[in-house]
């Protein structure tokens, strides 16, 4: 006689709450979207992308060959951000800042005669230019490896970790309160600084 087969009882599906699953894990599931807003460019720019600019709050790449208007988008982001109140910090370390280019484009500059030699500089009006010079200037003696100030330069050249540590800077300055403005960051280029292994195996020990 065969053995009566024993029915085992099905463990209950429990029905799948997508809600209840993210808020458990301290997580949005409607998160919800800034208005997005532009820093505008001009219409040739508009009407060869068919975008107002470049999204406000975003991380935008320009790539592209030579003489193709890479530096004229940059020039008018710059202009297109002092527009509408925001506050261009432009970090140049291709070496290619030019301000006639900038000057034609729009962006908003003053000139100063330097008392000794006569020369008329150009000075930034409403927005903050820092080059290589500057960066070396303020980072020389920072150790990006342990994070800590040294008492003598780490390197002979400025490194990609300084732009971030001096983008942190501005930020930091931003959300305390001591530098109240809407920040654009701006750089031209990425590619122009080494990393700061390689500066350092690069220094004479």
């Amino acid at each position: 006689m065969a053995k009566k087969q024993i029915k085992k009882a099905g463990i209950p599906k429990k029905e799948f709450n997508l809600d209840a699953f993210m808020a458990d894990e301290g997580l949005d599931s409607k998160p919800n979207d800034k208005e997005l807003s532009w820093i505008p460019l001009s219409k040739a720019w508009h009407d060869a992308l068919k975008i107002p600019g470049f999204p406000r709050g975003f991380l935008s790449l320009i790539r592209g060959f030579s003489n193709t208007g890479k530096s004229t988008a940059f020039y008018e982001a710059i202009r297109g951000a002092q527009d509408i109140g925001d506050f261009p910090i432009v970090i140049e370390t291709e070496g290619n800042w030019n301000w006639e280019h900038a000057k034609m484009v729009g962006v908003k500059c003053t000139e100063s005669v330097d008392a000794e030699t006569g020369e008329i500089i150009m000075i930034p009006d409403g927005f903050m230019l820092i080059r290589n010079h500057d960066l070396y200037k303020r980072y020389k003696n920072y150790n990006h490896a342990d994070s800590k100030m040294m008492s003598s330069p780490t390197r002979l050249e400025p490194v990609i970790e300084d732009v971030a540590l001096f983008m942190h800077h501005m930020l930091s300055a931003q959300s305390n309160g001591d530098f109240p403005r809407n920040i654009c960051f701006l750089w031209d280029s990425i590619g122009t600084l080494n990393t700061y292994q390689s500066a350092d195996a690069n220094s004479s020990k």
